[in-house]
This record gives C-alpha cells, structure tokens and sequence, in this order.
C-alpha cells in the first residue's frame, strides 16, 4: 500500500513539474515576443 502511494505521489509530482515546465516555456516565449516589439 505504502509503495502504491510512493508511486502515485511521484506520477502526481512529474505531472505537475510538467505542467509548470510548459507553463514557463510559454511564459518564456510570451516575454521575448514582447521585448522583441
């Protein structure tokens, strides 16, 4: 049960960290569009 929930913490944890991964590379790519302009 214990590794159960090991597991599915660390699943839950790498799709939040790529979730935010994505989210700053298109806050990323939002800044130099505008400092571009």
């Amino acid at each position: 049960m214990i590794m159960w929930n090991k597991s599915l913490m660390s699943q839950v944890l790498g799709r939040e960290r790529a979730k935010r991964a994505s989210n700053d590379a298109l806050l990323l790519r939002i800044a130099s569009n505008v400092i571009s302009d």
